[in-house]
């Protein structure tokens, strides 16, 4: 999650949907195995998603 910020914040949006896919990935799998709630996953997948360059 580190990685898209750092990502969005210098605008490489090659960069941004790796590091994208790659978080979306490890929350997904978190919130399956009960580490979080889905909930917070969802929303810090929105959250994240709405840092995108454009």
């Amino acid at each position: 999650m580190r990685a898209a910020r750092e990502a969005a914040d210098t605008g490489d949006s090659d960069a941004f949907g790796a590091a994208l896919s790659e978080a979306f990935s490890v929350l997904d799998r978190a919130a399956r195995k009960g580490a979080i709630p889905t909930g917070r996953a969802d929303r810090t997948k929105r959250r994240l998603a709405a840092l995108r360059p454009e």
